[in-house]
């Protein structure tokens, strides 16, 4: 997904509140500057930044993501239930730090939710240089490839098949390695 979208995005749900920059300013920790470049797409923020946004405005990053793409799909639901089949999956491309990440969201039409799940890929041999941290708990499953997983500096090493459960309040970082782009199965709390 471009930068201009995501702001786009952002903007829009801002303002629906009735939020100013610098409400979302004080809600975030973010500065003012930062958050006007963020909304125009002029700078290409990690994932846990626009996560923390997200937050800010009451929802979730994923909720903004999927808004324009949930209009169009005909994904089966009702009160309590939501079904995504494979091919209505909501694909959305963040670019950060010149790397490509793909995010396939597959519960983007759940109001209230307090899971999030998702699968990310990236590319072979990509490595987050920024620990993230945010509040919650999140569950990583390998489906594909090689994952360097560092939490609280100590390193993992996780192949196809394996699993990390953790408190994601505490600083992480995921490394792809090996020849296979990495897929993987996520699940996060919302707040």
């Amino acid at each position: 997904m471009l930068e201009e979208q995501i702001g786009s995005r952002i903007r829009e749900v801002r303002r629906s509140k009735g939020l100013r920059l610098a409400d979302l300013a004080s809600a975030s920790g973010f500065s003012t500057g930062l958050l006007s470049k963020i909304e125009r797409g002029k700078v290409s923020s990690p994932i846990s930044t626009l996560e923390v946004i997200a937050r800010a405005l009451g929802t979730s990053f994923e909720q903004i993501a999927a808004s324009e793409t949930r209009r169009e799909s005909s994904r089966e639901g009702s009160a309590g239930i939501s079904i995504v089949r494979k091919n209505e999956r909501v694909h959305h491309d963040i670019v950060y730090n010149g790397v490509l990440s793909t995010y396939e969201w597959l519960a983007p039409n759940v109001e209230k939710k307090v899971m999030e799940p998702f699968i990310l890929t990236l590319p072979k041999e990509h490595a987050s240089q920024i620990y993230s941290h945010h509040p919650g708990q999140e569950m990583i499953f390998v489906l594909q490839g090689k994952l360097l997983f560092s939490f609280r500096r100590r390193n993992f090493l996780l192949e196809e098949g394996d699993c990390a459960y953790y408190d994601a309040s505490v600083a992480h970082r995921v490394k792809s390695v090996g020849d296979k782009e990495l897929k993987l199965l996520c699940v996060r709390t919302v707040f």
